[in-house]
């Protein structure tokens, strides 16, 4: 993963490989203009949306809808 990406977000993996938010959370900023790479983002939202289950309602819905939203960065 890249040094780049805030460490949170991969400490949280560190300590647990399934927390589906923080796949989430690297979904988003991989696929953002700053960090811009899609491909790495989509791999992240797929893992958020296969762990979905372990998550609230409320934490799948936003994982659905950030997913879709990023849909349109992924087929650049």
């Amino acid at each position: 993963m890249s040094a780049n990406i805030p460490a949170g977000r991969l400490e949280a993996l560190k300590h647990d490989p399934d927390f589906a938010m923080a796949h989430a959370a690297l979904g988003v900023a991989y696929s953002s203009h700053i960090y811009n790479d899609p491909a790495k983002g989509k791999e992240h939202f797929e893992k958020a949306l296969q762990l979905s289950d372990r998550v609230s309602e409320r934490e799948q819905l936003f994982i659905q809808a950030i997913y879709k939203d990023g849909l349109a960065s992924f087929d650049e």
